[in-house]
Order: structure tokens, then C-alpha cells, then sequence
């Protein structure tokens, strides 16, 4: 697309995200945002399975059942796994803590995943733009030129194949003429079986 049509069709597609997002905000029920949720209940289900020791009232060491050992601090708010630190979320084995102490996992939760930070993303409205002819241009802008810039060809042959992304696999290359990969058809130095004609049969 042109780039004033490009322009314009990412302000009407933030401006839908926007409002769809903050009806959705509004709605919510939950203490927090719907993935957080999420989260929260894989990582109760997963605390089930491992045993709490403590130490103290909030130092604990989490035992999984193959003997793997854990170390959660609930007022520094760590675990050895490092998940309760990144995430922000009580991990599967501070979650394992909480339902050994019996206290409510959402107090060690970050305030960034609560219903009011979701809506205060989307507070602001994406205002729509009415068509060109009402505009009101300075005559300093509407004299501009503005050219496309200059460019210089790099040296070598272009490329051909797109740079795949991170992560991207790649389709194998299959033969044409042995189905096999790896190779193509000029390459091929498989041995095919010859196909049999089929035989046509006259009624007399």
C-alpha cells in the first residue's frame, strides 16, 4: 500500500485494539489479567506435586518427587528456579509454599498483572483522522518536497531467498525423480526402479 494508506490503516487498527481492549478490561472479573490467571492456576496444579520443608517462617526448601530441591524465600520473594523473579508470579514451588501456609498467592503477584494497569494501557484514546480536504496545513508544510532518499546498490549479487527468522525451520529439499532429501533432480545419483507399462487388454 502507499504509505499515507499504510499509516492509516495501523491508526484504525491501534484504535480497534484500544477500545476492544479496554471494554475487556472493564469486564474482567478476575483479580488479574486473563493470561496471568492462567499461569497462576498451571502453577497451583504443578505445586501439588512437590513438598514444602521450612526452615523458618519464610525460607522453605520444595522437594519434587525425583529429589530435585528448591529454594524459596517468600520475603525476598526468590525461588533457585529463578521464575518466581523473572515472571513476577509465585512459581510452582512458591505456589506450593502459599498452600502450605494457607496465605492467598495473589499478595506476591506483581501489580503490573492487575485489571487496573491492564486499563491504564488502554486509557488513552487513538483519535480518528477525518479526510485530507478538511485538514489545516501551514503553507511552510504544503510547500515542502519532500524526495525519497538516496540509496546506493551494495556490491554483489542481490539475494534471491528471503533471511529467515529465528527459530524459522527450514523445508528440506526433496528429489523429483527418487522422492528422496537432500538432493534435486540434477544431483541425483540414486538408483530408481524402472516403471512397468501398463498392459491394455482388446476384447475380441
Amino acid at each position: 500500500m502507499p504509505v499515507g494508506f499504510l499509516v492509516e490503516w495501523l491508526r484504525a487498527l491501534l484504535q480497534r485494539w484500544f477500545v476492544e481492549r479496554r471494554e475487556e478490561a472493564l469486564k474482567m472479573t478476575s483479580k488479574l489479567a486473563p493470561k496471568a490467571e492462567k499461569l497462576i492456576r498451571t502453577h497451583f496444579s504443578v505445586g501439588l506435586s512437590v513438598t514444602p520443608r521450612p526452615a523458618d517462617q519464610f525460607e522453605y526448601a520444595v522437594t519434587s518427587n525425583d529429589g530435585q530441591i528448591w529454594i524459596v524465600d517468600m520475603s525476598e520473594r526468590t525461588c533457585t528456579c529463578r521464575r518466581f523473579q523473572v515472571d513476577q508470579i509465585p512459581c510452582p514451588h512458591a505456589m506450593a509454599v502459599c498452600n502450605y501456609r494457607r496465605i492467598d498467592p495473589y499478595n506476591y503477584c506483581s501489580n503490573y498483572y492487575t485489571k487496573d494497569y491492564l486499563y491504564s494501557c488502554y486509557a488513552d484514546v487513538v483519535h480518528p483522522i477525518g479526510s485530507a480536504e478538511g485538514w489545516d496545513v501551514s503553507e511552510e508544510v504544503s510547500l515542502q518536497i519532500v524526495n525519497p532518499p538516496t540509496t546506493k546498490r551494495g556490491p554483489g549479487r542481490p539475494r534471491v531467498r528471503r533471511i529467515p527468522s529465528q527459530g524459522e525451520e527450514h523445508e528440506p529439499i526433496r528429489c523429483g525423480r527418487c522422492n528422496g532429501y537432500g538432493h534435486n533432480r540434477q544431483t541425483c545419483t540414486n538408483s530408481v526402479p524402472l516403471r512397468k507399462r501398463p498392459t491394455t487388454r482388446t476384447d475380441k
